[in-house]
């Protein structure tokens, strides 16, 4: 894993359905790194790339060369033992798969499909010409499972058992959970449990940024004792845990057992947080996004034949075209100038979010596929004017595209840490500026500094009801100054620091000890990813804005290993602070055969309009590796500036 970055394979691992943390890089190299999955141990690693032409990453496996078949799972002894009664050595043979890991996961990452179906190619070459006995693929997702029945592939099942929460009545607690069982089995848990309390054990659950060099190595002292009771040796070992501990903290939780204060014995669970349904279901329960808010939302669900969902999408009935950041304002306007209504319109997004991200769940690109078909079809016998999905993944837009809907491009203004020399500090990441855009940054900072104000980096675990009801004054404040009413509330931010606590920072800033300004930041610490929100003041002072808004999430960003960070809509400025122009695609269907080929002439002239605005906003980056010109950075085309002031 020290052949490539791990900012390339998470963003691969990102790209590709079905990865999950298993797949991290941080994961895989703490396998290699603690000896666990290295020749001496039976697990030879090779690392399988395929690069497109400009020599960016395309594709990538991490595939084992076996001498034996423990800690895969998947028991193939028999054929082992077959292989050498005919004299034919089963050993060493190649293995797809996470070490010690009986996980269902991406084995073929790629950044399409096309991607993927090359590197199973490749795999396919690599085991040929090996000169080795088998290849194997385990804990298949759906996608790989698909390619690699295509690829003539023998496909094995074997079974797991995985405990479920029901989509349409979910347990509130464990007592629910109970409740929904019949009565014997309910009487035999309730017997089990209570047998645990009346010995004195108790429990502490250890997040693994908590867990101590204590903590990890009791684990490991119960870890190793449960093999040795079994007579075997264990796989992994105390510096796996602890590197666990220290590169993946969100994913792991330690759960302690006590008796007389004494640690008696331990479990570790990993965990794949996602931020999605809390997040959706706050913005409903807290009545941002909703019917009487212009927000009607409608959930799209496709199921298999046993009933298990296969995809899903959030779609929504918009009465209006606020809180999107895709304008459509001269759109509305046509259709009502024609006698047509605009309005309801259904939208797939993420109410006020202009963040890129999956628009069509679904277990494999089939599921996808069929889902977008039963949304247009829902747009169509629905009478209503348009289908917009907005802010797209490569997958999603490659599906729309297919559909035959129309794509549109905006820009945006994102920071990225370099993959091959990554900066260290804020310092480090100013120097790669050019002398005039480091001078402007250390300026603005420094009168922020000499105001007076500090900030304080507050945890969603951390933060208070105190902390979230001065910034949800701030948040108003920002509105107010504008002459709009906020979409969001109180109970809104509360709900995230609540249901996603690791998602979320607050960046408070104080003057002469008084909070006087906050701003909001979301972090996915699975992608390594952080996005500016919102933010707001009570008290001017120059250039808080930029501190608030870049410069203190960028220094939390290097510090905290976070890749990306995305700065929000719109905002030219924000290209002397560091953040470069990136292209965000949306898909747009129409009802009116008129419009749709008028909206479709429209968006071929726009496309090069903001090819043309990409190329130049490039020429002004604020790095010295970059060819700058001087003079001022150019605004967006006016098809896109319309309309800015009204969201």
């Amino acid at each position: 894993m020290t052949e490539v970055s791990a900012q390339a394979w998470d963003e691969l691992a990102a790209a590709t359905p079905g990865s999950t943390m298993f797949q991290r890089h941080a994961y895989l190299l703490a396998l290699q790194a603690q000896a666990c999955a290295v020749a001496e141990t039976g697990w030879q690693p090779l690392l399988l790339q395929l690069r497109d032409a400009c020599g960016q990453l395309a594709a990538a496996c991490m595939v084992y060369a076996k001498s034996h078949s423990m800690g895969e799972y998947v028991f193939d002894w028999a054929w082992a033992d077959a292989h050498e009664r005919h004299g034919l050595p089963y050993y060493p043979k190649l293995l797809a798969a996470t070490p010690f890991t009986p996980v269902t996961g991406a084995r073929l990452l790629g950044r399409d499909r096309a991607a993927r179906q090359a590197l199973l190619a490749a795999l396919l070459g690599l085991a040929r010409r090996s000169g080795l006995s088998s290849l194997h693929l385990l804990f298949l997702t759906p996608e790989d499972r698909s390619l690699c029945e295509q690829a003539g592939l023998l496909l094995r099942q074997t079974v797991q058992f995985h405990w479920q929460q029901p989509a349409d009545r979910p347990w509130a607690d464990f007592d629910a959970f109970l409740g929904s069982m019949n009565h014997d089995k309910r009487k035999k848990v309730r017997q089990e449990r209570r047998k645990v309390l009346e010995a004195g054990v108790r429990f502490r659950q250890i997040s693994g940024a908590q867990a101590s060099a204590r903590d990890w190595a009791f684990f490991a002292r119960c870890y190793d004792q449960t093999y040795a009771e079994h007579g075997s040796s264990p796989y992994l070992n105390l510096g796996f845990f602890r590197a666990l501990g220290q590169h993946l903290p969100e994913h792991v939780l330690l759960l302690m057992a006590e008796q007389d204060s004494q640690p008696i014995a331990a479990s570790l669970i990993l965990l794949d947080p996602v931020l999605g349904h809390a997040y959706l279901l706050a913005l409903e329960t807290q009545a941002c996004a909703v019917a009487d808010t212009g927000w009607q939302p409608l959930v799209l669900q496709l199921r298999d034949a046993s009933g298990q969902l296969a995809a899903a999408c959030m779609v929504y009935a918009k009465s209006h075209s606020m809180g999107e950041y895709v304008f459509d304002w001269a759109w509305a306007d046509a259709h009502e100038r024609h006698g047509l209504p605009y309005y309801p319109k259904l939208l797939a997004a993420t109410p006020f979010t202009p963040v890129a991200g999956a628009r069509l769940l679904g277990r494999d690109q089939a599921a996808r596929k069929a889902l977008l078909a039963a949304l247009l079809g829902l747009a169509r016998r629905s009478g209503l004017s348009s289908l917009h999905l907005l802010f797209l993944t490569p997958e999603d837009r490659t599906l729309c595209e297919q559909a035959g809907l129309l794509l549109r491009q905006t820009v945006q203004f994102h920071w990225q840490q370099p993959a091959d020399r990554p900066w260290a500090d804020f310092d480090a990441f100013l120097g790669s500026m050019n002398h005039d855009k480091r001078k402007k940054v250390r300026q603005e900072r420094r009168k922020v500094v000499e105001a007076g104000v500090r900030f304080r980096q507050i945890s969603g675990a951390k933060a208070s009801a105190q902390d979230w009801a001065f910034f949800a004054r701030c948040y108003n404040q920002t509105y107010a100054e504008h002459g709009s009413s906020p979409y969001l509330n109180l109970g809104f931010f509360r709900a995230l620091g609540q249901h996603l606590p690791e998602h979320v920072l607050l960046l408070m800033a104080e003057q002469d000890g008084q909070p006087i300004a906050a701003s909001l930041i979301l972090l996915d610490p699975e992608l390594g990813h952080a996005y500016g929100r919102y933010w707001g003041a009570l008290r001017h002072v120059s250039h808080l804005h930029f501190e608030a808004c870049y410069y203190q999430p960028l220094d939390y960003c290097i510090a905290h290993g976070y890749t990306r960070f995305e700065g929000g809509a719109q905002g030219v400025h924000k290209m002397a602070r560091g953040l470069l122009p990136v292209a965000c695609t949306s898909a747009h269907w129409l009802a009116d055969a008129r419009f749709n080929a008028a909206i479709e002439n429209f968006l071929q002239r726009e496309t090069l309009a903001m090819d043309d605005h990409m190329n130049e906003l490039r020429e002004h980056a604020p790095f010295r590796t970059s060819q700058t010109v001087t003079g001022p950075v150019p605004e967006a085309p006016d098809s896109c500036s319309v309309g800015e002031t009204r969201d």
